[in-house]
């Protein structure tokens, strides 16, 4: 996500007028774990989270950083003695439960909408706020593109056009924040 949201901010510099072109389907999307979370919001989510699971997730994935001013906890990589999470099955359940409690909690402690973002949205929502909307002329070069494809089946059948919670249900929420995004 840094990394995205890093592109957009090169494109800001670079060009004097960047357009920005959005392509929105019926998916909502990717709604990637924060890679940093500052720790009076750590706390915060800390205290909300009752399941053991959930909490256990948090404290083994996020790691405090003191160093940084005011401290973080940043998400550990999947990589060294944590690459067996790389195997998409065993990650996918972590990201899945974790961010599904985090997305959970970030309203109920009272977070901002703007604190709520990186818990809350997709990653192309997340872009769409930071680099189109940010911006204070943005309906000048902005252009939207909406494909829906109507009547699709709410079951897995249509796994590759919309979202589906990890239990296979019809993830409703991702399809309010879509039209929300739209």
């Amino acid at each position: 996500m840094k990394i995205c949201l890093d592109e957009v901010d090169r494109c800001r510099r670079v060009s004097p007028q960047p357009s920005f072109m959005l392509l929105l389907g019926d998916r909502y999307g990717w709604r990637p774990l924060p890679p940093v979370v500052p720790a009076d919001e750590y706390a915060r989510l800390a205290a909300f989270l009752t399941d053991r699971e959930e909490l256990d997730l948090l404290r083994f994935w996020y790691r405090r950083d003191d160093n940084a001013v005011p401290p973080v906890y940043w998400l550990r990589p999947r990589t060294g003695e944590l690459a067996a999470y790389a195997e998409w099955a065993r990650w996918d359940h972590v990201e899945r439960t974790l961010g599904a409690a985090l997305r959970r909690a970030a309203p109920q402690v009272g977070f901002t909408a703007a604190q709520q973002v990186k818990y809350v949205l997709s990653a192309t929502h997340q872009e769409i706020i930071h680099g189109a909307l940010a911006l204070p002329d943005a309906a000048d070069h902005i252009h939207c593109f909406f494909r829906h494809i109507p009547d699709l089946p709410e079951d897995r059948s249509a796994k590759l056009f919309t979202d589906f919670l990890a239990d296979g249900t019809f993830d409703r929420e991702a399809r309010r924040l879509l039209e929300e995004t739209k």
